[in-house]
C-alpha cells in the first residue's frame, strides 16, 4: 500500500474540476496576451496512482494534433511524475522508461500525493498552468499545516527549525 493512499480520498473530480474552472481565465489571458507564441491549447491531467488510480483531464483552448499528440505527452509526463514523485524537469532522460516523453512540464504535490502534468504550450508555461491547478486544488482541500513534532534536539522558533 502506498503511504499516500489515504490522501487520494480527498482528491475528487469535483475538486479537480473546480481547480480547472478557476485556472481557465489564467490560460485565456496567457493566450490572448500573446505569451504563448501562437500556441492556443494545453491538455492537463491530474492523477494519483497508475492504472486504476484517480485521473481527471481537461483540454483548455484548441490543440493542433498535426504537431504533436499532446494528450499522450501529458499522460507520459503524468505517469513519470507519479512514478518518480517529482516534477518531470527533475527526471533525467536516462531514468525514464522506454517510450516516455522527453518533454517536461509537471508538478508533484508531496503533501497530497498527486501529479499534475500538461502539454501543448512551451514547457515552462505547461508547468505554470500545472502549478496553478495544483494551487487551486490545495486551496479547495485545505493546506495541511500540522507538520508533526520537530526532530529530537530541535525546536521551532518563529518560522525556523533550530537546535534546542
Amino acid at each position: 500500500m502506498d503511504s499516500l493512499d489515504h490522501m487520494k480520498e480527498n482528491l475528487t473530480h469535483d475538486v479537480v474540476n473546480n481547480a480547472f474552472d478557476r485556472v481557465e481565465p489564467l490560460f485565456n489571458l496567457m493566450v490572448t496576451q500573446g505569451w504563448t507564441d501562437g500556441r492556443s491549447g494545453i491538455h492537463v491531467i491530474v492523477m494519483h496512482g497508475l492504472g486504476n488510480g484517480f485521473r481527471a483531464e481537461r483540454t483548455f483552448g484548441e490543440l493542433d494534433p498535426s504537431k504533436h499528440d499532446y494528450e499522450a505527452i501529458a499522460g507520459s509526463k503524468a505517469d513519470e511524475t507519479w512514478r518518480f514523485r517529482r516534477p518531470s524537469d527533475f527526471i533525467l532522460l536516462s531514468d525514464r522508461k522506454p517510450g516516455a516523453t522527453i518533454y517536461h512540464g509537471s508538478v508533484y504535490n508531496i503533501r497530497y500525493g498527486y501529479a499534475v502534468a500538461g502539454s501543448g504550450l512551451q514547457a515552462y508555461f505547461d508547468k505554470l498552468v500545472c502549478q496553478a491547478v495544483d494551487a487551486n486544488i490545495v486551496d479547495k482541500l485545505g493546506d495541511p499545516t500540522d507538520l508533526g513534532d520537530p526532530p529530537k534536539g530541535y525546536k521551532i522558533e518563529g518560522d525556523f527549525l533550530v537546535p534546542a
